[in-house]
């Protein structure tokens, strides 16, 4: 009985509500399913002000980062504290993510996009070097990343010296180009993209929030 009432409670839960926790996740295959049930959900937010590609990328969920992004997500999507999906993805470590949400965002895209600070003044690439993250800091720098935006009384390059990121400050101080490995990774995660027409990017972007 007690199973037969769980899955009644599972299969009647509001669809942006199961749209969320696939996204969580990554169960992909019930992602699509709330999708093509309801489109216009895709960049509902919900706890926190979290979109499904929040949680997504939040989560390391690569395919089902995919898939939202195939069907219109809001890249440039912050929540109540000003945190958008990459600068989530960012902090969190996960490099295909954020690989994903670049490559998404095409040539064209303003590089506001990956400048976004929350109200903490972080931004993708001030988190990716306090965290360690150093592949995903070289990426976001070679996408564009404004490197001399500050969180709290340091710049990226800042951060980098006073946690002795001593591996990207020849990236930081322009004596050493991205590697090969990192242009050629975006360059391919680009084609994947390529006739993705969907991929929803909003012209103003903000700065500030209310959490990470």
């Amino acid at each position: 009985m007690l199973l037969l009432s769980s899955f009644a409670r599972a299969n009647t839960a509001p669809h942006h509500v199961n749209m969320f926790r696939a996204a969580q996740n990554g169960n992909v295959a019930k992602l699509r399913e709330e999708i093509i049930r309801r489109p216009e959900m895709i960049n509902l937010k919900g706890s926190r002000g979290f979109t499904p590609l929040h949680w997504a990328s939040i989560r390391g969920r690569t395919k089902a980062v995919h898939l939202l992004l195939e069907n219109g997500a809001d890249i440039s999507s912050t929540n109540t504290r000003g945190s958008t999906p990459i600068l989530l993805a960012a902090w969190k470590g996960h490099y295909n993510v954020v690989l994903q949400l670049l490559a998404a965002a095409g040539e064209a895209t303003d590089p506001a996009h990956l400048n976004v600070a929350n109200d903490g003044g972080q931004t993708a690439l001030n988190w990716a070097i306090r965290q360690g993250h150093s592949k995903i800091a070289a990426l976001l720098l070679f996408a564009g990343a404004d490197k001399s935006i500050q969180s709290g009384t340091l710049d990226s390059h800042g951060w980098a010296i006073a946690l002795k990121r001593d591996d990207l400050l020849p990236l930081l101080n322009g004596d050493e180009v991205t590697s090969k490995e990192i242009t050629d990774a975006l360059a391919a995660e680009k084609r994947k993209f390529k006739l993705t027409a969907k991929v929803s990017v909003k012209p103003k972007y903000k700065s500030s929030g209310e959490e990470l």
